[in-house]
């Protein structure tokens, strides 16, 4: 029990298993405290039920009526789109994009139809793409180079970002096809291949 207990403290996915691990022990601390006889339902309680059932079923109906399946506001929905229409998004194209977007593509349109660059389950990806995409992200670093070594056929980014700007300069070899609020989508003005 208190390896899974110190287990737990090192990463949260350890939480369930120290909490499964720690039910027999729980259990026999708490054998004096009493015992609940479920058989003969209390009348006093009756209104408390129905009280809860009340508030369980408005929570449940504001929940659905007053709320959005899912907030999109910050992905580049409008861009994706477009880019899908322009055939940029296939199985063989090779966008360069933030961890979340790449996580929205895969959703909207499924790991077999979209391949990511990157995406926010850092676990899953070798160093090196790990380290190519941080030197994305550092304004420090000239990241034409690093296009040109992954092949890349369109890049998606943010434009309130160092490489977004880095985007914005025709000099640097890529040239901005497509426009949204917040987001540019970029294409080499030489071909990779």
């Amino acid at each position: 029990m208190l390896v899974f207990a110190a287990l737990s403290l090192q990463a949260s996915r350890n939480i369930v298993h120290a909490s499964l691990i720690m039910i027999p022990a729980m259990a026999f601390a708490a054998r004096d405290l009493g015992s609940i006889d479920g058989r003969a339902p209390r009348r006093t309680l009756r209104p408390v039920q129905i009280a809860l059932v009340a508030l369980f079923a408005l929570v449940a109906v504001v929940g659905v009526t007053q709320q959005a399946d899912l907030d999109l506001r910050d992905y580049p929905v409008a861009s994706t789109a477009w880019m899908r229409e322009q055939g940029m998004l296939e199985p063989d194209s090779r966008v360069v994009t933030r961890d979340f977007v790449g996580n929205y593509l895969e959703v909207k349109y499924g790991p077999d139809d979209v391949q990511v660059f990157f995406d926010d389950r850092v676990d899953m990806y070798p160093a090196d793409v790990i380290e190519q995409y941080s030197q994305l992200i550092d304004k420090n670093t000239d990241p034409g180079a690093l296009l040109d070594d992954l092949g890349a056929t369109a890049v998606l980014w943010d434009t309130d970002s160092p490489f977004g700007d880095w985007l914005e300069d025709p000099a640097n070899g890529w040239r901005i096809v497509h426009r949204d609020p917040g987001w540019v989508v970029a294409v080499p003005t030489t071909p990779n291949g």
